[in-house]
């Protein structure tokens, strides 16, 4: 894997297992859900910015938005969860026509 001198991407692996079993990382989609809707509701097109494996992402687009992640590291991308689009790019070079971006 490729090694970040500022950041170890293995990390990911051990974010995946703790948001799959960790009730704060429920608790905080279910919180990120009901702050979008009240601005957007489904299905709006949404950007995650840096979204890591895309637990988020994931969640959103089970309910109904248009959801692309986008993350720099491989092995985010590598380990997304399933259901939503994800790519790679960085925050200085975002794809357009998006109703709402989040970090």
């Amino acid at each position: 894997m490729h090694k970040n001198k500022t950041f170890d991407a293995e990390v990911f692996e051990q974010l995946k297992k703790a948001e799959g079993n960790h009730f704060w990382f429920k608790v905080r989609r279910s919180w990120i859900f009901d702050k979008i809707k009240k601005y957007k509701k489904p299905p709006a097109d949404l950007l995650e910015i840096g979204c890591g494996t895309g637990y988020i992402g994931s969640y959103l687009a089970s309910k109904g938005y248009s959801v692309v992640g986008c993350d720099y590291y491989n092995e985010a991308i590598r380990l997304a969860w399933p259901g939503f689009k994800i790519i790679k790019c960085d925050a200085t070079h975002l794809p357009p026509d998006f109703d709402h971006l989040f970090p």
